[in-house]
């Protein structure tokens, strides 16, 4: 299930004016993760409302995904092409022999893991929580 805030229906009464730079602009999908907008969000750009969820930002499996369709992607700064903070959930490294989420700390796994998050091209590292799996980063559009 994907969700928004502010929810479709507290954006739906603001004035179209208002939704040209809505501040703290997230969306999510329950068990995989959501997407934080860290600046201003233009939301005059994206039709309506309700088809942000599942068109214009995709969730999947340690994946999000915001303009699917690079024929809609406005330029960098514009619409929701602005600079966000992703976090994915289930990000653990998984053990080879078990096919286990690597859970602990001080599995050797664990490290290159956590270095490999760090040096994802594109994208500044925010976190990674051992226990709830969620890893965060920072993408500048």
């Amino acid at each position: 299930d994907y969700w928004i805030s502010p929810t479709e229906a507290v954006l739906g009464a603001t004035a179209f004016k208002d939704l040209e730079a809505v501040l703290g602009f997230k969306c999510g999908r329950v068990g995989y993760g959501q997407v934080e907008f860290l600046d201003p969000v233009n939301l005059t750009t994206v039709g309506a409302v309700k088809e942000i969820p599942g068109k214009f930002i995709l969730f999947d499996e340690r994946e999000c995904t915001v303009y699917p369709d690079e024929n809609e992607k406005p330029p960098v700064g514009q619409g929701l092409n602005v600079r966000a903070r992703i976090t994915l959930e289930n990000c653990w490294a998984t053990d080879r022999a078990t096919r286990e989420p690597i859970k602990t700390e001080d599995h050797p796994k664990h490290a290159a893991h956590v270095r490999k998050l760090k040096n994802m091209p594109n994208t500044t590292f925010d976190g990674f929580d051992i226990e709830t799996g969620q890893w965060s980063f920072i993408v500048e559009h």
